[in-house]
């Protein structure tokens, strides 16, 4: 799945929408050479440089730079028997980064491995900046979807569903919001980055 543009990610959150995990950065001068399997470098008119990361890599800037910084974490995975939702990965911005002289290290979060046996599902892994050895940025991992034999959904940058009378996970202030909650025999959508998840109040939508 490709990253998609500024305006289109911030489109999705504002529907609440699971988000596509990446990384891009807006960089002013264009001189940024650039390692890994999945990056895109794009030159625009302005002679700034956009860099799109689907994968771990890195990105060098020579003489410093001026960023805007764009980081999604993994969504987290459905659980199990149940079919609760996965929260969406963290979506953090900045603007104006002043970013030293140096090479950047950028860590791509890859969603929640899938659950077996009605358990809970997994969270997805975050979405990292680091230089120096410090992590600038961090766009958290979604939380796991409640599955039947583990019913609350699992906290992250937005909270997984629950499954039959369980509660969602909480979301992380700033990335996301929590999942929804669930009645008797049903389950709930995991939280996005534009609002919470769907709560289901109760029914027979669940097979235990």
């Amino acid at each position: 799945m490709k990253c998609l543009t500024r305006s289109a990610l911030l489109a999705l959150a504002a529907l609440g929408a699971a988000l596509p995990r990446c990384a891009t950065a807006a960089l002013v001068p264009a001189n940024v050479t650039t390692t890994g399997s999945s990056v895109t470098t794009n030159v625009l008119s302005d002679q700034s440089t956009v860099v799109k990361f689907l994968a771990d890599g890195t990105f060098t800037v020579p003489a410093g730079a001026t960023a805007r910084l764009l980081l999604v974490g993994g969504g987290g995975s459905g659980g199990h028997d149940c079919a609760a939702g996965g929260g969406a990965g963290g979506f953090v911005e900045a603007s104006d980064v002043e970013l030293s002289p140096g090479t950047y290290t950028v860590t791509v979060g890859a969603g929640g491995a899938q659950t077996t046996s009605g358990g809970k599902g997994n969270n997805g892994s975050p979405t990292i900046l680091t230089f120096g050895g410090t992590d600038l940025y961090t766009a958290l991992g979604g939380g796991g979807g409640g599955g039947w034999n583990s019913t609350s959904g699992a906290s992250g940058a937005s909270g997984g569903g629950a499954c039959n009378n369980g509660t969602g996970g909480t979301g992380t202030e700033g990335q996301g919001f929590a999942g929804g909650n669930a009645g008797s025999r049903s389950r709930a959508g995991g939280g996005g980055a534009g609002g919470p998840g769907e709560s289901n109040s109760g029914g027979d939508s669940v097979v235990g």
